[in-house]
């Protein structure tokens, strides 16, 4: 019918719990182009509760945006970026991309932002 398998503290002790030992803390944040909104208001709250436990920032394209924002500390800057400047027709131009051309200027998005909006780099971590 069945297999019987009898329960012991030999058979039990791989599966016992294991205390949490931290180590290095990442702090992970996706891509996702304007959905990335979400993610510079979560970081935004982390400056403005001072919460940092992290060792290490890694982030794809909207979320490399924010955390150079986070790790800059300013809030709000990534809020900025995405309804001031990714909504502009300089950055999304569907009529360019019809003819020929690309659907978003990253080169005009980083100058742009350098030039009106730069990042305090000396203030970063």
């Amino acid at each position: 019918m069945g297999y019987r398998i009898p329960i012991t503290l030999g058979n039990i002790e791989p599966l016992a719990y294991k205390p949490y030992q931290p180590g290095k803390i990442a702090l992970v944040c996706e891509g996702g182009g304007q959905r990335g909104i979400f993610t510079a208001g979560v970081l935004d709250e982390f400056l403005r509760a001072r919460f940092n436990p992290f060792d290490l920032y890694l982030g794809t394209s909207a979320g490399a945006q924010n955390l150079s924002a986070f790790v800059c500390g300013q809030p709000g800057y990534a809020r900025r970026v995405i309804t001031r400047y990714t909504t502009s027709i300089d950055f999304f131009n569907p009529l360019r991309f019809v003819r020929g051309g690309h659907l978003i200027d990253l080169d005009w998005l980083i100058e742009a932002t350098a030039n009106d909006l730069p990042l305090a780099m000396d203030y970063a971590e």
